[in-house]
């Protein structure tokens, strides 16, 4: 299996999470790890990241769903470029939070290797671990689900019926690669059930949606036509 953190792009690209900003992590691993170990040490062990939310605003305020391509170097502690911009994305539309799920669940920062690697999808995550920074409440239902499932495309699936979210938006960027597009048509047809607007920032010539970190945080919503 891929060791992400052995070429885990750290210095500028991560940074903490701002002030005021709460968050919860669903990590996965192949088994549990030794008990007592913290969480700098778990990093390694975790090799997946199905789910990610942040909020920085009251429970009235509506949550955004993302749904893009793979984690990278974010986590509940830390931001990354990706993870900044969406949250950018959101404020800027008035949400009070987000949701961040993956197309793929393991964690790189090359999408190339995603394909070379066995359960990049998360069916080899039997253990998960929540992992929750600043003042947000995971004992819910909701969350125990969460913790139940075993697949990024549960995470998802479970994600968009969450009653603050109100819209999925879809930036997993152009591809052409038949493994990628045979992942995409999978993802699509758990995305044609739901109820709520599919939006993006901006649909490619393809007709694919444009990953987030290369759309302006101030573009309007457009649907996204599955």
């Amino acid at each position: 299996m891929f060791d992400f953190n052995s070429c885990r792009r750290l210095s500028s690209m991560v940074q903490p999470l701002p002030e005021g900003l709460s968050a919860a992590c669903i990590m996965g691993a192949p088994e549990s790890p030794e008990p007592g170990q913290q969480f700098d040490e778990l990093k390694s062990f975790f090799l997946w990241r199905p789910y990610l939310e942040q909020r920085w605003g009251d429970e009235s305020q509506p949550l955004l769903l993302y749904v893009l391509m793979n984690p990278s170097s974010a986590d509940a502690d830390f931001n990354d470029d990706s993870t900044r911009k969406c949250s950018v994305i959101a404020q800027a539309h008035g949400f009070g939070g987000m949701i961040i799920t993956e197309v793929w669940a393991l964690r790189s920062t090359r999408n190339e290797w995603l394909l070379s690697e066995e359960g990049a999808a998360g069916e080899e995550m039997n253990y998960l671990q929540l992992f929750t920074h600043g003042n947000i409440s995971v004992n819910t239902p909701y969350y125990r689900e969460l913790m139940s499932l075993k697949s990024d495309l549960s995470f998802i699936e479970t994600a968009f019926g969450n009653p603050p979210v109100t819209e999925v938006y879809c930036g997993w960027g152009s591809h052409e690669n038949a493994s990628e597009l045979a992942r995409l048509a999978e993802v699509k047809g758990v995305l044609q059930n739901c109820a709520k607007p599919l939006v993006c920032g901006y649909c490619n010539e393809n007709g694919s949606p444009r990953y987030p970190l290369y759309t302006p945080a101030e573009s309007p919503f457009v649907p996204f036509q599955i």
